[in-house]
C-alpha cells in the first residue's frame, strides 16, 4: 500500500494505550519508498511453469491518510518505480535486480516531467544527485 508508514492516524490518551502503540506506527508500516517498490520482483514464489500466467500488478493507494494535498506526492514516484518493474521485469538479462543507479536518473527524468505538469510528485533523491550522475552511489 502506498499510503502506508506515515503512522497511526488515531489518538491516545496517555498511560496503557499511548504505551502500547509507542512509537504510534500505522498497521502497515514502514513506508516502502520508491527502491523498495523498484526492488520487489512479483514473480518471485510463482512456479517458472506458471509465470506466463501473470497478466499485470497494481499498487494501492487507500485514503485513510490521504487527501487531494497529499496524493500526487504519496503515488508518485513510487507508482512509477513499480510501473517499470512491471513492464520491465525485476530481473535484467543477466538473471540480476535490475539497478537502482541507472533507474534513479530515468525516474528522476519522469518526476520532472510529471511537476512539469502540476504533479506534485516527491523527489526520487537530491537536486545534487540528480546534477552530478551517480556520485549519490555506494
Amino acid at each position: 500500500y502506498l499510503d502506508c508508514g506515515h503512522g497511526q492516524w488515531l489518538d491516545f490518551t496517555p498511560g496503557v494505550s499511548s504505551r502500547e502503540f509507542y512509537p504510534y506506527n500505522d498497521y502497515c508500516s514502514p513506508r516502502h519508498n520508491w527502491r523498495v517498490m523498484y526492488a520487489y520482483d512479483p514473480l518471485e514464489g510463482v512456479p517458472a511453469n506458471g509465470t506466463h500466467l501473470v497478466l499485470g500488478g497494481e499498487v494501492h493507494m487507500w485514503s485513510e491518510q490521504t487527501d487531494p494535498v497529499n496524493l500526487d506526492r504519496n503515488v508518485w514516484p513510487r507508482a512509477s518505480a513499480a510501473g517499470e518493474v512491471l513492464w520491465s521485469g525485476a530481473k535484467d538479462a543477466s538473471g540480476q535486480n535490475r539497478s537502482q543507479i541507472t533507474a534513479s536518473p530515468r525516474l528522476s527524468e519522469m518526476r520532472e516531467r510529471l511537476v512539469a505538469r502540476g504533479v506534485m510528485a516527491e523527489p526520487i533523491q537530491m537536486p545534487f544527485c540528480t546534477m552530478n550522475g551517480t556520485q549519490c552511489a555506494l
